[in-house]
Order: C-alpha cells, then structure tokens, then sequence
C-alpha cells in the first residue's frame, strides 16, 4: 500500500473513532431516559377478543349499504392502481400480468380466453359477484390462497365500493 492509501484509510478510521466517541460522549452529558408508564395506553384484552383482532379474524365489512352512494369518479381514480396491470377499456387487451377488467361483474373466475390464470384461480370456481369482489379486492392472497396477484388490497370500504360501482359500468 502506498502512504496515500495509509493516510485516507486512516482517516477514515479517526473519523469513525470521533463519531463513536460523540455518541459516547453524548450519552454521558445527556443520559437516555425511559418513562416509568407508557405516555398514550392502549387498552388490548387479554383473551384475544378485541376489536383489531376480530377485524383481522372477519374479513372485509360489506358493502351493500355503500353500493347505493357509491361514487364512480372515485371508483375510476382508485382504479389507477390496477392500470399497472390491468386494462379498463373495452379493448380487452390481455396484459402479461393481468386479465382485463372491462365487464368483469358478474363473469365467472378465470374466464378471459388467452390469459393465464394460477391453479388456485382456476380451481376456485363461482362467479365475481359483488360480494366476491369486495372480499378479493380488500385481500387477493387470502380470499384465493395461492392466487399470483401481487396485490395487498384496498383497506376503505368506500374505495372498493366505488371502484366495483365503477366496474359495473364496464359492461
């Protein structure tokens, strides 16, 4: 090694000695301090019954009361998300990671001809019904265990009832 390479390495070194020796430092001027109770207390039971638990336990609310109200122009930018791989439009264009959605409501699973659908999508079988869609679209890999959609869902019950309000319209 040349004495340039010694002296970057070594100040290399110095400065992460200095820095190590700050934080020691540090700690002595100003010592870390730690509540004697929490500051906000979060009431969780200890039987398992609480109500993040049942939300996880449940699955999605429905929906059916929102359907009503729900708002298409919502529905239509929500659906931004599946552009990425999915088309809405009436060409039908098959996407290598997506089926079309255009008239989706009502089809039966795994049904776009030239697609190719996972096993458990296949095997899964029934209709995409509102119901269907509103558990598929609030979770895709537990409503269909196995399914290759790379998707963690849509949370809002308003925003899967307006973007299926906006599917309807597909047909």
């Amino acid at each position: 090694m040349t004495m340039e390479t010694n002296k970057i390495f070594a100040a290399v070194l110095v400065a992460g000695i200095i820095a190590m020796l700050g934080g020691f430092m540090a700690d002595l001027v100003m010592p870390p301090r730690s509540l004697d109770e929490p500051a906000y207390h979060i009431d969780v039971p200890d039987d398992g019954t609480g109500p993040a638990v049942a939300a996880a336990d449940t699955g999605p609310e429905p929906i059916e009361h929102l359907m009503a109200e729900a708002d298409i122009d919502r529905g239509r930018r929500v659906s931004r998300a599946c552009l990425a791989c999915h088309s809405f439009d009436q060409s039908r264009e098959i996407r290598p990671q997506g089926p079309p959605l255009w008239g989706i409501v009502g089809k039966p699973l795994a049904s776009v001809d030239g697609f190719t659908y996972s096993s458990a999508l296949q095997e899964e079988g029934g209709t995409w019904t509102v119901e269907k869609l509103n558990e598929y679209l609030w979770n895709p890999r537990r409503a269909i265990p196995g399914n290759r959609m790379n998707y963690r869902g849509i949370r809002s019950p308003e925003d899967r009832a307006a973007l299926i309000a906006y599917m309807k319209t597909m047909q």
